[in-house]
């Protein structure tokens, strides 16, 4: 089984990667952290900006973020399978579809949400996501270097 890490590089995710390695010694499973890449990046609660950079550029630098957040993990963790993954979408959407035959979805609190309440993707995992959903605090002291 696999458990499923929402991954922006933030400290909210890397507090959520240091539970999901925890999680999976405990129910000996991997780890995918999946970096959902939006294109044209959002700017503001409800704008959008083209970049100048190309789409296809911009995709393969979060690759390559992704990439080295593996790697330092599965160096660091060498008894949990860790893996990444980069999709391009809508967040919520793209991690709800992914939900779909794993046995939980980790996310860290820190979206935009207003005075601490969750943000729209961590609602919308929570309401439409097809497995355990576990949403992580970010505190100082409890993130994993990734």
């Amino acid at each position: 089984m696999t458990i499923l890490v929402g991954y922006d590089g933030s400290a909210g995710a890397r507090a959520a990667v240091t539970l999901a390695l925890e999680e999976a010694r405990r129910w000996t499973c991997r780890v995918r952290l999946v970096d959902v890449f939006e294109w044209p990046v959002r700017v503001g609660p409800a704008t959008t900006r083209p970049q100048s950079w190309p789409r296809t550029e911009a995709y393969r630098g979060a690759e390559r973020t992704l990439a080295r957040a593996v790697s330092a993990l599965a160096d660091a963790n060498p008894d949990v399978p860790v893996d990444g993954l980069v999709v391009e979408g809508p967040p919520a959407a793209m991690l709800s579809d992914l939900s779909s035959g794993v046995r939980l979805v980790v996310v860290g609190s820190g979206g935009s949400g207003l005075r601490g309440r969750p943000g729209s993707t961590t609602r919308h995992l929570l309401r439409h996501a097809l497995c355990p959903v576990l949403v992580v605090p970010e505190t100082d002291g409890n993130a994993t270097t990734a």
